[in-house]
């Protein structure tokens, strides 16, 4: 497994302008240029740690990643900061910058569940948000499927994933997910916990 966090600069915009066939980029449903931005960072680990060059991360016409050759990719992607992810199992990301909503929002979710995280707020509402959106994309599902997901049960229990150090595992109908805050920003992840690396 190998992951990423990378600011969107104008650097970052100038090396990928040029890096993709014109062909690819027009079969793009999806040309915000934080998902080409996160697409070309997909490419590069690709070609960085499985020697595989201009690997194209390909969807389907239901926005659902295309894997091929055993490489499984996930992005996500919130105005400067990209998240992305590549493995030889399924994994799934996802990303929120914390910031107030319309309260009824807060009521997405179960008083028992903000229980498990100490109280109802918006950082708990986002930890809860990316975790259950990580293990409903990792399911192919929709955010409809969210409300089935309940939190059981949250484990002091950090999870250090190269230089990441996700902070705690949470537990939902058996599947698991692990989250971290930075900066304002919760980052959360779900993969399959089997010969992941």
């Amino acid at each position: 497994m190998h992951l990423q966090i990378q600011k969107i600069t104008s650097d970052l915009i100038e090396q990928f302008k040029n890096y993709f066939p014109k062909k690819y980029l027009e079969s793009l449903k999806n040309k915000q240029q934080e998902s080409l931005v996160a697409r070309f960072l997909i490419s590069k680990l690709v070609e960085k740690k499985y020697w595989i060059k201009n690997f194209l991360p390909e969807v389907d016409e239901n926005w659902i990643p295309v894997f091929e050759k055993d490489i499984f990719w996930s992005i996500s992607h919130k105005k400067w900061v990209v998240f992305v992810a590549i493995s030889k199992e399924k994994i799934w990301i996802d990303i929120e910058i914390i910031k107030k909503r319309d309260i009824s929002l807060l009521n997405t979710f179960k008083n028992s569940e903000y229980k498990l995280l100490w109280w109802k707020n918006w950082k708990n509402f986002y930890v809860l948000w990316t975790a259950k959106e990580a293990i409903i994309k990792k399911n192919l599902g929709n955010l409809d499927d969210m409300k089935n997901l309940v939190l059981e049960k949250k484990l002091f229990k950090s999870k250090k994933i190269l230089d990441f150090v996700f902070e705690k595992e949470l537990l939902f109908s058996w599947q698991k997910a692990y989250f971290i805050i930075e900066n304002n920003i919760v980052y959360s992840i779900s993969f399959n916990f089997k010969n992941i690396w």
